[in-house]
């Protein structure tokens, strides 16, 4: 079995993710040497980046709604 080399080809989170605003409370950081330490194959670690992909669009779809619904009620208030 050839030894799993880091993926670099993910995209730069988003501020929130990048300082630890993850549900879980996990680092972004520290998710992605999780998701490579316990992959024990390439595939393993596709599938893994897959998951973490999709649960990241969600994440950011939800943020998303809810911002707009609080720029919504509060106006120039929000933040």
């Amino acid at each position: 079995m050839n030894p799993l080399k880091p993926c670099y080809a993910v995209a730069t989170p988003h501020e929130d993710i990048r300082s630890g605003n993850l549900e879980g409370g996990e680092e972004f950081e520290s998710l992605i040497l999780n998701l490579w330490l316990r992959s024990s194959d390439t595939a393993a670690l596709d599938a893994a980046f897959d998951d973490l992909g999709e649960s990241l669009l969600e994440a950011q779809e939800e943020y998303l709604s809810a911002k707009e619904l609080d720029e919504a009620l509060f106006g120039d208030d929000y933040e």
